[in-house]
């Protein structure tokens, strides 16, 4: 307390009380105390007292305005707990910091009063000609007021306080008004007293209230909005904030980041803002540490920040904004640090030490969320993954039944000289490397069982081969299959979906009919080929892939490529080993064991006995030109051993190519245009229909997805006209 060792200075002029003016009688004075000292026994809160001198005191003494202060030790000054004003003087923000920021009690009039006992009666005059009138005197003074007196305020033989009257006219009080006045400051002493325990009381009730309905808040956090929502719109309602920053470690504890933020808009339209909220900050940077290792709040004074050698750089972004003290709070969970807030204030001193505590109370209770809502995120992505591996090994379980009925090797393959000798020597050499395959032939040729032998041969055996017809997907979802797809990536996209070149990871992808590829695909692929890694339609992250890929194409590439309808970039780095596969009429001789494969494998499917082919059916086969090579002959064989009867296979229904008239041909015509006038011209015998007996792609003898794709780039429609 200042009046612990005080030396006083002399009596201020006019304190002397020895003045002769009339006297009160002891009964008047007696009646005047009891009638009061029941109501101030009373008072608990600032208005009951302020009401209490307003309505009682001064009528019955000689004064017109007055307040009282009391002594606040956290600040070390003294603060008003009310004051009023006379008529006509206007509130001003000076008045306004007698009660929020307090005044020194280095004043003439507050020196007078810590050094004596008694009341000490102030001649304001005087004061004003020596200049030592305080602010709120002088608005008192200027107001007409003459005199005052002032009454320090006593418990424990300390001063706690000090109360103030003033008259409008001198030797306006007697001897008994200031014993009057010396007996009700006893009682006014213990009101004050209570008044503050009340108000201290009541204002822990309200931090109780309030760490209770923040708590709860905290609580049921279960996302980053909702931290956040806390963060803009709770917090600011209880604490003076400017700007609150709230961090989290990374894993590693070397490091952290900002997580949660509410900023003024000056902070966030400074040039540096970006680089501030989106890096990661080193932890043992001498002022985030110091923070983190504590179990208290850490105040920085930012002039002393400013001033160091090896500050952190945003020290000077936020000094910039006229930031004068940084305060810390940390955050642990049982005992171990996971972050922590930091409050950038543009005022000292701005938080008590209750509200210090209070805030720390509550960065507890955050960082216990913080904790939560991170498991909570883990987890969730815990679930993701294992649902994402469930989707996979369902996926890689189908593409493994699959792989089962039609997976080959090269000893399967069957053909004895011309150019299939080739394609097995091909076939040995690249097979053990990683090396990426195009294989090109006519429809029917095979090129999906050589892909799968190169890869049923290699050291990816073990893991799966993944086929994608790019002929057969609708051009808009094609870039979804082959990479995968976020939820919300695009209408439809319900689930997050993994693409054929994650599913093949450490696999194989079989890229048929790689020559109907949109262009804007084929630059996607062609990166994904030479960077090994993939995005998600909708994603932002970068997949990395170990994937082997066969490619596929019944068109000559080449021709494609100077047609400007293929990259001539991607073309090459598809074409690192070709093999070209011979068509069936140029390995005729190949035909005789062909023949019985076939009979064998559509006798035992079709639960028939069929143990001898006629030689003049393979004599017949021998002579068809097959259009439609390997694949149709299987067809051929396979309705043949539907339709036999015997034991003996003597027919085969073979479909003779059709022959083009003159009247047919359009000499003036390209070949495409009659290629079109030719499908055409099939889609309205059929009536538009495509699959199946009596359908288009029987009768021109191509697979009806082959047919869709011509049909596509000749713009036919299903029904026979041109889009």
């Amino acid at each position: 307390m200042p009046t612990e060792g005080y030396q006083p200075p002399p009596m201020a002029p006019g304190s002397s009380v020895d003045i002769e003016m009339p006297q009160l009688n002891a009964e008047s004075e007696k009646e005047i105390l009891l009638s009061i000292s029941d109501d101030i026994a009373r008072v608990r809160k600032r208005e009951d007292l302020s009401h209490l001198i307003n309505s009682k005191l001064k009528a019955v003494l000689p004064f017109q305005h007055g307040g009282i202060a009391v002594f606040d030790k956290n600040s070390g000054t003294f603060k008003a707990i009310f004051f009023d004003l006379p008529a006509g003087v206007e509130w001003t923000n000076e008045l306004d910091d007698y009660f929020t920021k307090g005044f020194p009690f280095s004043n003439p009039m507050i020196e007078a009063t810590l050094a004596a006992v008694d009341p000490v009666i102030i001649d304001l005059d005087e004061l004003a000609s020596q200049g030592k009138l305080p602010y709120y005197t002088r608005k008192n003074y200027e107001a007409g007021m003459k005199e005052a007196i002032i009454i320090s305020l006593r418990e424990k033989n300390k001063c706690i306080g000090f109360w103030g009257v003033f008259s409008d006219h001198k030797k306006s009080f007697q001897r008994t008004h200031l014993r009057i006045f010396q007996a009700i400051s006893n009682q006014i002493t213990i009101a004050v007293a209570n008044i503050m325990v009340n108000e201290e009381i009541l204002e822990r009730e309200n931090e109780k209230s309030m760490l209770l309905c923040l708590s709860n808040d905290i609580t049921s956090c279960r996302t980053y909005q909702d931290i956040q929502n806390i963060v803009s719109n709770n917090l600011p309602k209880y604490f003076q904030l400017n700007e609150i920053l709230i961090c989290l470690n990374s894993s590693d504890s070397l490091t952290h980041k900002i997580y949660s933020a509410d900023l003024s808009q000056e902070t966030m339209n400074h040039p540096s803002f970006g680089k501030i909220a989106t890096m990661n900050y080193f932890i043992n940077d001498g002022v985030v540490n110091v923070i983190q290792n504590s179990l208290e709040p850490v105040i920085f004074d930012m002039d002393e920040l400013i001033s160091r050698q090896n500050r952190p750089f945003y020290i000077d972004f936020f000094y910039d904004l006229k930031v004068k003290e940084l305060i810390g709070f940390p955050m642990r969970v049982n005992n171990e640090s996971i972050g922590g807030a930091v409050v950038f204030v543009k005022e000292k001193n701005t938080f008590k030490p209750e509200a210090l505590q209070l805030a720390q109370a509550v960065c507890s209770y955050l960082g216990i969320a913080l904790n939560n809502i991170r498991a909570l995120e883990q987890i969730q992505s815990q679930f993701e993954e294992i649902n994402r591996y469930k989707s996979q090994l369902e996926r890689e379980n189908n593409y493994l039944q699959e792989q089962i009925k039609t997976s080959y090797n090269v000893d399967e393959i069957i053909g004895i000289r011309s150019g299939m000798a080739n394609v097995f020597k091909l076939i040995s050499s690249v097979a053990p490397a990683d090396t990426t395959v195009l294989i090109q032939g006519e429809t029917g040729t095979g090129k999906e069982l050589i892909a799968a032998a190169i890869h049923n041969s290699s050291p990816r055996k073990g893991k799966l081969m993944v086929k994608v017809n790019c002929a057969a997907l609708p051009a808009h979802l094609v870039e979804s299959e082959l990479f995968g797809h976020e939820k919300g990536s695009f209408t439809g996209a319900i689930e997050r979906r993994i693409g054929k070149f994650e599913l093949a990871n450490h696999g194989t992808l079989f890229l048929d009919e790689i020559g109907e590829l949109p262009l804007d695909l084929q630059a996607k692929l062609l990166r994904t080929l030479q960077e090994k890694e993939i995005e998600r339609v909708g994603g932002n992250t970068v997949i990395k892939t170990d994937v082997r890929v066969i490619a596929a194409s019944n068109r000559d590439l080449k021709n494609e490529v100077e047609a400007g309808k293929f990259r001539r970039d991607l073309f090459y780095r598809l074409n690192v080993f070709p093999i070209v596969l011979p068509s069936l009429r140029e390995r005729k001789e190949d035909i005789p064991l062909l023949v019985p494969y076939f009979v064998a494998k559509f006798s035992k499917k079709l639960g028939k006995l069929i143990k001898r082919i006629s030689p003049k059916t393979v004599e017949e086969m021998m002579l068809y030109n097959w259009p439609g090579n390997v694949r149709e002959l299987e067809h051929v064989i396979e309705r043949a051993v539907l339709m036999t009867t015997g034991d003996t296979l003597n027919e085969v229904a073979l479909f003779p190519e059709k022959k083009v008239t003159a009247n047919e041909l359009n000499e003036n015509l390209s070949l495409e245009e009659n290629e079109r006038a030719y499908i055409l011209s099939t889609l309205k015998k059929t009536k538009g229909k495509i699959r199946g007996e009596g359908g288009a792609a029987k009768i021109l003898d191509v697979p009806p997805t082959t047919l869709h794709s011509k049909m596509k780039k000749l713009g036919i429609k299903k029904t026979g006209e041109i889009s």
